[in-house]
């Protein structure tokens, strides 16, 4: 079941891109080829932006039908994954069913626009007329303005005030225990906002082993290889003041992997044990 969830969420989530890339002006082409133009689907526009919309709401109740009859017949409790902690949800309630459908969908696209603001804070020196990095700042909208700092911070505020927004209907749900205070409602805030830099994680990880191909297998002269390469040079900033580099042999990416993955994994072992200590 959590295969089929992580299936559906990633078809939510390229539904709901495909609905924002029918609103940007002129999306960027890349050899005629791009996110937002492979989204696109035949028929005049305001079809399709309505389609993409109701698919997606679709999506999300009738999986929530199905989880509740199939998840009661077999006993599965959906499990929403927050970094901090696990927060389950009975199948066999349907409107905690549905809650789960959609905050599920929520935490996936919360994750892609923390990709999407990565990839505009790392590629910022790119020019406007780069394609990729036109598509990145274009699904971005208004905050592709903003002070990279800001951007760099705003997934971790986004988390902290999302938290303390839903508490108390988590609470009343029963699927959290009450918060002793005010304090400790914002140290488990502020835990849920550094777990946001776990999601950083794969997009980092995936970037560098592409460019790490790249470097030794010819991939083609596309411009994605060429923007993976540019994000991962950009990425492996702190590494270069280290002698990593022999001959013609690069070893930064060998060393980044390994880094990044242990630093994930003591964070993800650390902030659960954080989360219960308070």
């Amino acid at each position: 079941m959590a295969v089929i969830d992580a299936i559906l969420n990633l078809v939510c989530v390229l539904l709901w891109l495909n609905w924002r890339a029918q609103k940007l002006p002129n999306p960027a082409a890349v050899s005629g080829i791009t996110l937002a133009t492979a989204l696109r689907a035949a028929g005049p526009p305001a079809a399709r932006n309505w389609s993409s919309l109701g698919m997606l709401f679709a999506v999300l109740f009738i999986r929530a039908i199905a989880y509740h009859e199939i998840g009661s017949a077999v006993n599965w409790i959906a499990t929403l994954q927050l970094g901090a902690l696990s927060l389950p949800f009975r199948s066999d309630r349907f409107m905690r069913i549905i809650l789960f459908s959609t905050l599920s969908f929520g935490v996936w696209l919360f994750g892609c626009y923390v990709w999407l603001v990565l990839l505009s804070v790392v590629n910022r020196d790119l020019p406007s007329n780069d394609p990729q990095q036109r598509l990145v700042r274009g699904l971005l909208g208004l905050v592709e303005w903003w002070p990279f700092a800001v951007k760099l911070l705003l997934p971790a505020m986004v988390a902290a005030f999302g938290w303390i927004f839903v508490n108390p209907l988590l609470y009343k749900m029963g699927l959290i225990p009450a918060s002793v205070s005010e304090w400790q409602l914002i140290c488990q805030a502020l835990l849920l906002a550094c777990a946001t830099c776990l999601l950083w994680k794969f997009l980092i990880v995936g970037l560098l082993f592409i460019h790490l191909i790249n470097s030794y297998l010819y991939l083609g002269n596309h411009p994605a290889w060429q923007y993976i390469s540019h994000t991962a040079n950009q990425l492996l900033k702190p590494f270069r003041i280290l002698p990593l580099r022999f001959a013609r042999i690069d070893f930064a990416p060998l060393i980044a992997i390994p880094v990044v993955l242990a630093s994930a994994e003591a964070l993800e072992l650390a902030l659960p044990e954080l989360y219960q200590w308070l």
